[in-house]
């Protein structure tokens, strides 16, 4: 993904220094076909007829009112579309969470944003009828990116209770006094709205049913990389692995405790100014492999077997790679899977990174002509290129 695709008319570098974790931003288009095919109600209605989901894969809101799920699913928690569309068309909103793992379109943009901004992404879509809302105000543990495909939705941003919030410290209305509006705004399709983690936020169709996709950003913070590190600490030093002394909850043992306490803390801190910083841990978890994003293995592997030197191909778009490499090997990682390669073969993974597409026959001649076909043909069945 172009970084001027996600932020346009923003840039990448504003939007990192001025609003990330900082402040809402708004970015209106004028332009309703931007966000092109992503997302349409026909789509929505496929999933709620014949994808047979569930609770709470599907859930049904209104703002002031209890909807229970039994009134729009069965006994064993499935969605029944005719009494969800009934309610939608009384005013309540419907929520499809995580369609990346449904829909093909949401996998490619959760990857190709994971991919730009190193976070790992999911998908809710909101199905909101003209004149409603789905939510009181409140505050999300994740940052969001809030993209609108049809209609009109009036939002309103209130002063923030909470910076940055953990994933633990989720809202809570009942221990939450919403302070006093700070922006209000409206958007339409095309538009784009960042909202960080901890603003007080509400929104409210207009005279018009709204869809959005709302994407939120699930990407590790210091606390977490500091606990890992910890956790590698303590696998390379015995002194950190050991229990808390017998009795150590007793009220006579507190001296003694706080000491060993102390020793623990140097103990740690020496240990981390020897051990790497645990930022390729937490990047595994960066798997790229949203679940729709399998579609067609198997038409793609047919291809495969009909593969010629005439073939023209290419990196399928909604596949992020990662490239290394030293004297020996590639490191070729894509989703949750890492391929070992000869290093001699390097000038073509490039080429495909630059998602570049050429005929197979003319491929940098890392290989003979055999031997490119044989890599093309396991890098196709891997999932990883396509025929253009």
């Amino acid at each position: 993904m172009d970084a001027n695709w996600l932020f346009h008319p923003l840039t990448y570098d504003a939007f990192a220094s001025r609003y990330f974790e900082r402040d809402v931003c708004v970015i209106t288009r004028g332009d309703p076909r931007y966000y092109g095919d992503l997302l349409s109600i026909d789509d929505l209605d496929t999933i709620l007829a014949t994808h047979r989901v569930s609770h709470p894969e599907i859930s049904v809101v209104q703002y002031g009112k209890d909807i229970p799920r039994q009134s729009y699913t069965s006994e064993g928690g499935r969605i029944d579309p005719v009494r969800t569309s009934k309610l939608f068309a009384q005013g309540a909103t419907v929520v499809f969470t995580q369609l990346q793992g449904r829909l093909p379109a949401m996998g490619r943009l959760c990857a190709e944003i994971e991919t730009l901004l190193s976070q790992r992404m999911q998908t809710n879509i909101y199905l909101t009828p003209a004149d409603a809302q789905g939510f009181p105000p409140h505050w999300d543990t994740h940052d969001v990116f809030v993209l609108q495909i049809s209609g009109t939705k009036r939002w309103t941003i209130y002063d923030t209770q909470i910076e940055l919030p953990l994933r633990g410290q989720s809202f809570e209305r009942e221990e939450c006094t919403i302070g006093p509006v700070s922006q209000e705004f409206e958007i339409g399709p095309g538009d784009l709205v960042y909202v960080p983690r901890g603003v007080i936020h509400s929104a409210k169709s207009t005279d018009q049913q709204s869809l959005h996709i709302t994407t939120g950003m699930m990407g590790p913070n210091w606390a977490e990389l500091l606990v890992q590190a910890v956790s590698n600490a303590a696998a390379a030093d015995r002194s950190l692995r050991e229990s808390l002394p017998l009795g150590w909850a007793r009220d006579d043992s507190s001296a003694d405790l706080m000491a060993l306490y102390r020793e623990r803390i140097a103990a740690l801190a020496a240990k981390l100014t020897t051990v790497p910083p645990p930022f390729e841990d937490l990047a595994d978890g960066l798997t790229g492999n949203y679940g729709a994003l399998n579609g067609g293995l198997l038409k793609r592997t047919i291809e495969a077997t009909t593969l010629s030197r005439s073939s023209v191909v290419r990196a399928r778009p909604e596949s992020p790679w990662e490239l290394r490499h030293d004297a020996e090997s590639c490191y070729l990682r894509a989703g949750a899977r890492e391929l070992r390669l000869p290093a001699r073969v390097l000038p073509i993974l490039q080429l495909f990174k630059r998602r570049e597409q050429a005929r197979v026959a003319d491929l940098p001649d890392a290989v003979d002509d055999a031997g490119k076909l044989v890599l093309v043909r396991r890098l196709i069945k891997e999932g990883l290129l396509e025929c253009a």
